[in-house]
């Protein structure tokens, strides 16, 4: 099994306008105007010649609209159950095409699907878009899919998986000071939707040893800056040092001394107390 991994160079930004008011079934001039709204940028009005508003609620319906085609395009030129395996899946504007040899999806597939975005003024982008074979793997939806010895092994991405595990790193950083319970607060939402998101596969190994790994150099990091600036590491801090660090140490050590000296006063005080000075004792 060969993967197409096809990649739309600028999706939302390079739709073109006239297929749009063509093909979306809506009222033209409501849609007209949404294209053509332009945007503002430091007290500047710059106009929209092609593309989708980024960032307005309408664009993804747009484009997912304006790839939605593709599918009945292979089917018409290869059927719905072929011989040559060639199947689409796309979520938005990311999508994979399945083929049973490289020649095919290079020759026929490929300019195929290249034809199909040109007419809506879209490209490939020819630098991201590669073939691969099923057994050496490929990344989709955050995910990488491949076949180990016939096995089908799908785990989180290796991008994916940095990407997390960069933006725990943030959180904790910003927050050196932050309670405990309050930090907490914030990486639960951030770790519960990975999880979620990667709970159906091969997840648990994968994340542990590189969390435990890229942790380590947080943490690390983290005692350097405070070292650094002289702070003192609050209750709450993630960034507290081992109980063998340095400044751990020398902390316990002076609390020892300050226990002794202070014993030394009392047991001082009472020794005066029960046995006074001879030379008291004619008084």
């Amino acid at each position: 099994m060969w993967i197409l991994e096809a990649d739309i160079e600028g999706c939302f930004d390079h739709i073109s306008h006239p297929w749009l008011l063509d093909h979306i079934p809506m009222d033209r001039e409501v849609l007209r105007k949404w294209l053509k709204c332009g945007y503002m940028e430091s007290q500047m009005r710059y106009a929209t010649e092609a593309g989708t508003p980024q960032g307005g609620v309408i664009s993804p319906t747009l484009a997912n609209m304006t790839l939605d085609g593709l599918e009945a395009l292979l089917k018409k030129h290869f059927g719905k159950r072929n011989s040559n395996k060639v199947n689409l899946v796309r979520y938005a504007d990311d999508f994979i095409i399945t083929g049973a040899s490289k020649e095919l999806l290079e020759e026929k597939v490929r300019p195929l699907v290249e034809g199909f975005m040109a007419q809506r003024g879209l490209r490939l982008a020819s630098e991201k878009t590669k073939i691969t074979h099923i057994d050496d793997g490929f990344d989709f939806l955050g995910q990488h899919v491949r076949k180990y010895k016939g096995k089908l092994i799908i785990k989180p991405a290796k991008k994916n998986i940095k990407n997390f595990l960069d933006k725990v790193q943030g959180i904790i950083r910003e927050n050196k000071a932050a309670r405990t319970v309050n930090l907490i607060g914030l990486l639960n939402p951030v770790i519960k939707g990975w999880a979620e998101y990667h709970k159906t596969i091969n997840a648990k190994t994968n994340i542990l040893a590189r969390a435990s790994t890229h942790m380590a150099g947080t943490v690390a990091l983290g005692e350097a800056e405070a070292s650094a600036e002289g702070s003192t590491l609050g209750e709450g801090s993630l960034f507290r040092p081992a109980p063998h660090s340095s400044v751990d140490t020398r902390r316990r050590r002076s609390h020892t001394a300050w226990q002794d000296d202070r014993r030394q006063a009392l047991c001082g005080d009472r020794h005066q107390d029960h046995h006074p000075q001879e030379g008291g004792r004619g008084l």
